[in-house]
Parts: structure tokens; sequence; C-alpha cells
């Protein structure tokens, strides 16, 4: 156990135990309902991502910032568009981990002492991260069907139809919610003007579509507004 505990916080696996040791709070954060999974994906203004088409048929793929744009361009040459940047990078940091303590163990009683050591063990390290990136990406790619948002014919027809909240929060900036089309439901981004007016679960009306963001407008439904005033 000793060896373990030394290996995980000598260089380079330090690197991803610090890593792994984001990704657990996050995971933590999640699960009480303080963050939602995709809050990564709108703090950095990753949404994007979400718009696979738009990224694979010839879209904007910067619309977002040029930042955003070199991840859903890198996202898409994976073939993983559209699934939360959390999800795979949580994958990421777990797998370069422990290829990470894979190969330090094998390798270390062979590595000489000094500057070129050092240069092994940082090979050692770049190198699991870059299998580690390979491997999730292969081992996230069935989960596009799930957080792939599909295009509707017209989506100006969805105007005036009810939508649940999917999303632990909507605002200005995020959210996400299931609009009745009158079939299975249409997962669409939804952003609302009024701050934690609504929260998964919560009805609201589409009331106007953003065709240049690729939103949808929607409000608080008076039964809402009455439950949010009490």
């Amino acid at each position: 156990m000793h060896a373990i505990i030394e290996t995980a916080l000598a260089f380079p696996t330090v690197i991803f135990t610090v890593l792994l040791g984001f990704v657990l709070l996050y995971a933590a954060l999640v699960i009480v309902g303080a963050f939602d999974l995709e809050f990564l994906d709108s703090f950095l203004g990753l949404e994007a991502l979400d718009d696979v088409d738009a990224i694979t048929e010839g879209g904007d793929a910067t619309a977002s910032g040029d930042g955003a744009g070199v991840v859903a361009g890198i996202m898409a040459a994976l073939g993983i568009s559209g699934v939360p940047i959390t999800i795979w990078g949580s994958a990421v940091v777990l797998l370069s981990w422990m290829l990470s303590m894979i190969g330090m163990e094998l390798a270390a009683p062979l590595l000489p002492a000094g500057p070129v050591g050092t240069i092994f063990a940082a090979g050692i390290g770049l190198g699991s991260f870059l299998v580690g990136g390979f491997i999730a990406s292969r081992l996230v790619r069935p989960l596009r069907k799930i957080y792939v948002t599909e295009k509707a014919p017209q989506r100006s027809s969805l105007v005036g139809h009810s939508c649940t909240i999917l999303s632990t929060k909507v605002d200005a900036t995020f959210g996400r919610g299931e609009i009745d089309d009158g079939g299975a439901g249409f997962i669409a981004e939804v952003r609302c003007d009024r701050p934690d007016a609504l929260t998964r679960g919560d009805r609201a009306i589409v009331f106007d579509y953003d065709p240049e963001h690729g939103v949808f407008r929607v409000a608080p439904t008076a039964s809402e507004l009455l439950d949010a005033d009490r």
C-alpha cells in the first residue's frame, strides 16, 4: 500500500492524482445537486459541442469562441461530439492515472537518477495521457446517442409548445429541456431571462426561437410562477 501511495504522489502520476481529486470532487457536487453534469460545458462556452451537425456538416464550430471551436474540432475528430466534456475528461483522467501508475511501477526500477530519469518519466506520463484519451474516446462514443440534440425540420413551429426542464437550472446562458412536439419529445437547448425561475422537472412555455444561437426562449408557466412566489 505504501508503494502505491508513493507512486501516486511521485512525478508524473501526481499530476493525474491531483486531477483525479478534482474529478471526484466535481462528481460529488453533481450527486448532491450543486452542479449540473453539463455545467462545465456552459462555463467554458462549449454549448457548440452539442450541435454535431454544425460541426460535421460544415457549420461554424467557432460560434462559441475560438477556444470552444478548437475543443469542438477535437471532439468531432475523436467521434464524441455532443458528449459532455465532463464525462470524457473524467474518463481520460482516470485512465491516464491508471496507466501512469502501472507504467511507473514497471519502469521505476529501470529509470536512471537525475534529469534523464525525469525525462523518461515525463514520456511515460505523456504516453499515459495520449493512450488514456484514445481509450476514453472509444468508451464514451456510444453515449452520443443519449446527448446529441437532433434538429427538428421546423424548430420555429415548436414556439407555443410546453416544455419540461431537464437541467438543474435555466438562465440566459444555459439550460436544457424537453419540448412537447406531439411525439416522443424534442430535447433542445433552452434559455430563460428570469434566473432561478426554473429547475429540473418544472414546466415552461416556449415563446421564441433564436436561430442564430439555436436555442429556444422559455418562460415559467403561471403555476410555476405561483409556486415560486409562495
